[in-house]
């Protein structure tokens, strides 16, 4: 009995370590602003801000070309992330992150708060490595 707890309790540690235990884990893509009454702005324009959370600890930004409809690979910036409250607020630089109703909510520099979906599907994201170029400059 005691072996099948303690396998049952192994499995589960590995399956959170290979899937992270995150909410946030995976990319959310701008869908707008909520200004402070609470009335919801649509993003304008053909550039999003994209955000991808990796497992343990990395956030990816950048800017969503709608026409190309991937991130563009110049834009993209690298941070850490940390979460709190038990896994329900993810903070980063000058931004922290909740989800309300399958939506991510970014508030920034405490007063911008802007709401993100999950995409689903291929990655928006350029490759994390890159290979160098193989011909002659």
């Amino acid at each position: 009995m005691r072996f099948a707890v303690a396998l049952s309790s192994s499995c589960m540690l590995l399956l959170c370590v290979v899937s992270g235990c995150t909410r946030f884990q995976g990319e959310w893509l701008e869908e707008g602003t909520i200004k402070k009454d609470g009335t919801f702005v649509p993003a304008d324009g053909d550039r999003r801000q994209a955000i991808r959370f990796d497992w343990p600890a990395t956030v990816r930004t950048g800017a969503y070309a709608d026409l190309a409809g991937v991130v563009d690979d110049e834009t993209v910036q690298w941070d850490q992330y940390w979460t709190l409250k038990n896994d329900h607020v993810a903070q980063s630089g000058g931004g922290s992150a909740h989800i309300e109703d399958g939506k991510l909510i970014m508030v920034v520099d405490g007063d911008v708060r802007k709401r993100f979906t999950k995409v689903k599907g291929e990655s928006i994201f350029p490759p994390q490595v890159k290979f160098p170029s193989l011909s002659a400059q």
